[in-house]
């Protein structure tokens, strides 16, 4: 199994929330890049983070707290090390018209992300969706394009290649965006 995948992920109204508070701090969103000691890779991805968002705090911590409820199940699913002593690192991503992440791995043999034993993606946006595009493409034993749905989560393994394919929306407004609250199960 290359990835795991749940709908309906958060209660209804957390969802909404998170979607709201999200809207309310689009200030705090900066351009994303990628880590790279090269210069090898401008131009590889188009977005926008947040890395601590204090709006979205109490969602993103029951989106923790269910990522954790979940992680022995989703470990032994995609046949992965379970650990017990780890750490859950999140951030917020805003994919608007145009916008894309070119295929990459989340985890290297560098110091920043060499701890990384799961990455998650979970997904919310306006209804109805707002755009088309922003698949997630997975590239493991198949190639898997998987469409964001709202209040979907994926888990995968880091090391595996993925990517974003552009976004496209009639009206280039940030509450238009595909929306991630994305991230990582940390070996400590």
């Amino acid at each position: 199994m290359e990835y795991v995948q749940y709908f309906d992920f958060l209660a209804k109204r957390d969802n909404v929330n998170l979607f709201k508070q999200t809207i309310r701090s689009e200030q705090d969103f900066v351009t994303a890049g990628v880590i790279d000691y090269s210069n090898e890779y401008t131009n590889w991805r188009s977005a926008k983070v947040s890395f601590w968002n204090t709006r979205v705090e109490k969602v993103s911590d029951k989106l923790k707290e269910l990522i954790s409820s979940k992680y022995f199940e989703v470990c032994r699913m995609l046949n992965i090390d379970q650990l017990n002593d780890y750490k859950i690192d999140i951030q917020l991503t805003a994919h608007n018209h145009g916008d894309y992440f070119k295929a990459h791995a989340d985890r290297s043999t560098d110091d920043e992300t060499n701890n990384r034993v799961l990455t998650f993606v979970y997904y919310f946006y306006k209804i109805p969706k707002p755009f088309v595009g922003g698949e997630l493409v997975i590239h493991g034993t198949e190639r898997y394009s998987i469409d964001p749905y709202n209040n979907m989560i994926i888990f995968f393994k880091p090391e595996i290649l993925h990517e974003v394919l552009p976004i496209c929306t009639d009206e280039n407004s940030f509450e238009n965006s595909r929306f991630t609250l994305n991230g990582w199960l940390l070996k400590l």
